[in-house]
């Protein structure tokens, strides 16, 4: 896990210590795909063929997991308890 430094148990509870830089670079990354969401809503909305529109479906599923993923993460560095 790139920028992940240490695991800490306090309390019974489990959470991970990052620098300030990850942070700034999840939630640079967590932007990027919340644009690219909205950019791949838009393409699907104005596309017309089905094999097209199926593969930007699968594009946007798959950002949207791993936008799921990032904020998952980003709450978990944030409340202090992660899985």
């Amino acid at each position: 896990m790139g920028g992940w430094r240490t695991a800490v148990k306090a309390g019974g509870k489990r959470f991970e210590i990052v620098s300030i830089e990850e942070r700034i670079r999840l939630k640079q990354r967590e932007a990027e795909l919340l644009k690219r969401i909205a950019r791949l809503k838009k393409a699907m909305n104005e596309t017309r063929e089905l094999d097209t529109l199926a593969n930007k479906g699968k594009l946007f599923k798959e950002a949207q997991a791993e936008l799921r993923r990032l904020q998952a993460r980003l709450a978990g560095i944030d409340s202090g308890d992660t899985k």
